[in-house]
């Protein structure tokens, strides 16, 4: 059985992450190291070595919040990454919010990506396109998103009703999320003219070791097995999240203190192929 394991090992200050456009993230300098073992050997010299430099800040022009940086390998390898990027975000006060963020590869500075959202908190709607500006092909849209939410109380429970219209441009296909959170449940359904897929989240109370606030889902696709998923908090720095689909995969991850461990492997029915470990240590300055 062949075994891949990588260690990394990060100094990062704090990330920056597309999922919530909406929030300012101070930025500090950052060192990235990497280091690689696969088949249990070293890679050979200054190959077992990826350093990468993620450096940003932030500042503000009137009423907009601005923040740019650069993300670049040390190394000369080709295809090593130099990522230029900024972002603008706009609260007028009246309920909307507007975020522009875009990126460039300034090894080719031949195109950028471009990402666009709206928020009005009032009417609890949001809007997202993704875009890429060239110089020979001008703007393509890439990606397209809408989404409403509303409170709801259903039951004499809490909760928010969600749906999601959604439009990929490069693959030309379009689905439609229609989503239900509460307190304890959670369901989401997702549908497609090529697939349907369904996931069922339970949040369980406080009883057991190991079952104690932990969250089981199964996710159920006409294109796909059953697949089962495990998330529990630890603590305010801990987390354990595992995920399983017979014939295909097994997932776990491990987070405590500013490491993260993972481990992954394909599945032939029961029996794990190719298992690849991971280990990751983040500190923070």
């Amino acid at each position: 059985m062949k075994l891949n394991i990588s260690i990394f090992f990060f100094t990062i200050g704090t990330t920056f992450a597309r999922r919530n456009p909406f929030t300012v993230i101070k930025r500090a300098k950052q060192l990235k190291l990497l280091m690689s073992v696969k088949d249990g050997s070293f890679l050979d010299h200054t190959d077992s070595l990826d350093p990468t430099i993620d450096w940003g800040t932030s500042t503000e022009f009137g009423d907009v919040d601005i923040e740019y940086g650069v993300r670049a390998a040390i190394s000369k390898k080709e295809g090593s990454e130099r990522i230029a990027w900024g972002k603008a975000l706009l609260d007028n006060g009246n309920g909307w919010k507007v975020s522009a963020k875009g990126e460039m590869d300034v090894n080719l500075r031949s195109s950028a990506e471009f990402e666009l959202d709206v928020l009005n908190e009032e009417f609890d709607f949001s809007a997202g396109i993704d875009a890429t500006i060239s110089k020979d092909d001008g703007l393509n849209l890439k990606y397209a998103e809408l989404e409403k939410t509303a409170n709801t109380n259903i039951l004499d429970r809490e909760g928010l009703f969600g749906i999601k219209p959604r439009y990929d441009f490069v693959e030309e296909k379009s689905d439609i999320e229609i989503s239900y959170e509460s307190e304890a449940v959670s369901l989401s359904i997702v549908a497609s003219q090529e697939e349907r897929s369904l996931k069922l989240s339970r949040q369980m109370g406080n009883f057991m070791p190991y079952f104690r606030d932990a969250k089981y889902s199964l996710v159920a696709s006409d294109k796909q097995d059953i697949s089962f998923e495990y998330e529990r908090k630890i603590d305010e720095d801990g987390s354990v999240t595992a995920s399983f689909r017979p014939n295909d995969h097994a997932e776990i991850e491990w987070k405590d203190n500013g490491w993260i461990a993972s481990a992954k492997a394909k599945l032939d029915g029961m029996t794990p192929l190719e298992p690849e470990v991971r280990i990751k240590k983040d500190i923070s300055f």
